[in-house]
């Protein structure tokens, strides 16, 4: 009797550990707080302080790899489409604010704060979709910004100093240079 039923807590304990592996996983970073998460297909991403990703545990094979960013993040992602065999199961979407990021094999800078969204593409590329209708494909070298409040864009050319400065925060720095008062207080108070 005693071999039974820890044998039956036993299987509980399994199946309880194998259920808590499906659904959603958030993670939070909290002010002054960074965090480096490896994905389920090896991807990286380094949330910067304030920020709070989600996303589906258990990727589907047949399906798109989605997170859910608000705050900071650097993704490093993990190119999984055999070579001229392109499927959905292959793209890596980012959701930020009203804007759909798809991407392939790449590394970029995504950056969702006070009503303000901007993509920094370092490597490969990266599809903006958004629900106003707009549709672009950045390249490296380039940085997308969005004003949510507006709804209005721009592509900018990104020079190398500025491309430094995009991921100053990954390397514990804060890049205020040339800023305002106004523009410092806020940056303080988003990390």
């Amino acid at each position: 009797r005693w071999t039974a039923s820890a044998a039956a807590i036993l299987l509980f304990i399994m199946v309880a550990y194998d259920v808590s592996q499906f659904g959603t996983k958030e993670t939070n970073t909290a002010f002054g707080e960074q965090r480096l998460l490896s994905l389920p297909d090896s991807s990286i991403i380094r949330l910067n302080s304030n920020s709070h990703i989600t996303y589906v545990r258990g990727w589907k094979t047949d399906k798109p790899r989605e997170v859910w960013l608000e705050g900071e993040g650097m993704f490093e992602v993990k190119h999984t489409a055999v070579k001229n065999r392109l499927r959905e199961s292959d793209f890596f979407v980012v959701h930020v604010g009203d804007l759909s990021l798809t991407v392939l094999g790449t590394k970029f800078n995504v950056k969702d704060r006070r009503g303000r969204i901007e993509v920094a593409l370092f490597e490969g590329s990266v599809r903006i979709q958004g629900q106003n209708g707009e549709d672009r494909i950045l390249k490296p070298g380039e940085t997308f910004v969005y004003d949510t409040s507006a709804k209005a864009n721009q592509v900018v050319q990104v020079v190398t100093n500025d491309a430094n400065r995009a991921l100053s925060w990954t390397r514990g720095e804060l890049s205020i240079e040339h800023n305002s008062l106004a523009n410092i207080v806020d940056v303080l108070e988003d990390n």
